[in-house]
């Protein structure tokens, strides 16, 4: 212990070699301070402070979300530490080997609904379908998008109204009382 030995519980010497006593991510700390010191039979020591470089691994998914950190970082300009860089509700990875939508950008085709809603609600997220009324209640897709209101449901609460003609009674279709 001492100065320059900051970070010696992340390492374990094992006779004469110093190994990892941790998994390391270049991103969170990529230096690490080790202090070592040795002692020789006749009781003479010496100690001295080690600085180690942890290497990055361009070739890691350290978030999990099927892109490598050299696509995310050098391709698509995403985040490889966020699984959902642009937070559209659609993970990077099948955004770009599904979805085929950006994963830098929420909203792909720019028609107001981000791409995760659109999906999740069966939209096109390459297709401007904001001023459709899927469901027929006279509230275009984005003006469900935006009042939280189901696109593919007359009545998102199933109080017997529609969600238009709460809306116009200046109700909130989304609260069945």
């Amino acid at each position: 212990t001492g100065t320059g030995g900051e970070d010696n519980a992340m390492f374990t010497l094992v006779g004469n070699e110093l190994r990892s006593n941790a998994t390391y991510d270049f991103e969170a700390n990529n230096t690490f301070s080790v202090l070592i010191s040795a002692t020789d039979i006749s009781g003479l020591s010496v100690a001295k402070a080690f600085s180690i470089t942890i290497n990055d691994d361009r070739s890691e998914d350290f978030d999990n979300d099927g892109l490598t950190e050299a696509q995310e970082e050098d391709v698509y300009g995403t985040s490889d530490l966020d699984p959902d860089s642009d937070d559209d509700g659609l993970v990077d990875g099948p955004e770009v080997n599904i979805h085929n939508t950006n994963p830098a950008v929420a909203d792909t085709d720019g028609d107001g609904m981000p791409d995760g809603w659109e999906h999740t609600y069966s939209f096109n997220p390459l297709a401007n379908e904001a001023a459709e009324d899927a469901d027929g209640d006279q509230l275009s897709n984005l003006a469900e998008f935006q009042r939280g209101t189901n696109p593919r449901e007359i009545d998102t609460d199933k109080d017997g109204f529609s969600d238009y003609a709460e809306v116009l009674d200046g109700k909130d279709p989304t609260d069945r009382t």
